[in-house]
């Protein structure tokens, strides 16, 4: 797990390089918002595709895949290490790196959205805007459901490390279905198009990466004050 070690080792700069781009990618992408609600155009030789926070399939979409199967990766190496020294939460670090593979999926190739025309079917045409994308519904249970299993799990890591965790996932959560709610009112009443809309999804996503970066950075902390960069898998007997 060389590369494990050398993340570890390099905590505090891989931070501060992840939050330089995820800043670097907020900013270009609100200046393309700014010049194309101001001017009309709403092409810009390609860029505003490119980096639009709302859009699938680009730059800041890849950058966020990349974090969330990160963060996965780590959890499951978390999961080897504590599996390979008799853990008792060998599952939950498991679970958790399930969720994130999943999440990075769902980032990619928006799975989300197909909750949304079903979900219209079922509520009727008159859905409140707040719950406008249906998707938000079955992934609240999804995170009341990991709260309560993953509770106790928290509270007994070490403070600080717990107190990162908490931090990311107030961030990630309220970025992923907080401002979305928002934002499913401003589409069902004006549309994605407008400028409200834009910042609205700026602010999103910026939660959402922000979270996760949080997150990695404490997996790392957690990897290191465990020792668990120098742990083996055991060898299983018969």
């Amino acid at each position: 797990m060389e590369w494990v070690q050398i993340l570890t080792r390099q905590r505090t700069r891989l931070m501060g390089r992840l939050f330089m781009v995820m800043a670097f990618l907020l900013v270009v992408n609100i200046v393309l918002q700014v010049i194309r609600y101001r001017t009309g155009h709403d092409y810009l030789l390609g860029l505003l595709r490119l980096f639009d926070v709302n859009e699938e399939a680009n730059i800041p979409t890849l950058f966020s895949t990349l974090l969330l199967l990160s963060a996965g990766l780590l959890l499951a190496v978390i999961a080897s290490g504590e599996r390979a020294r008799g853990g008792r939460d060998v599952g939950r670090w498991k679970l958790l790196s399930v969720v994130f593979l999943f999440l990075a999926v769902d980032e990619s190739a928006m799975l989300h959205e197909l909750f949304i025309t079903p979900g219209h079917e079922l509520l009727g045409r008159d859905v409140p805007g707040v719950i406008f994308y249906a998707w938000v519904i079955p992934y609240f249970l999804l995170v009341l459901g990991l709260m309560a299993y993953l509770g106790g799990f928290v509270l007994r890591l070490p403070t600080a490390i717990r107190n990162q965790f908490i931090l990311a996932a107030v961030l990630f959560v309220g970025g992923s279905l907080g401002v979305e709610l928002f934002e499913g009112i401003q589409d069902k009443w004006h549309g994605e198009h407008t400028p409200i809309y834009a910042l609205l999804a700026s602010i999103e996503e910026g939660m959402e990466m922000a979270g996760v970066i949080v997150f990695i950075g404490g997996l790392l902390r957690y990897i290191e004050a465990s020792g668990l960069v120098a742990m083996r898998p055991r060898a299983d007997t018969a």
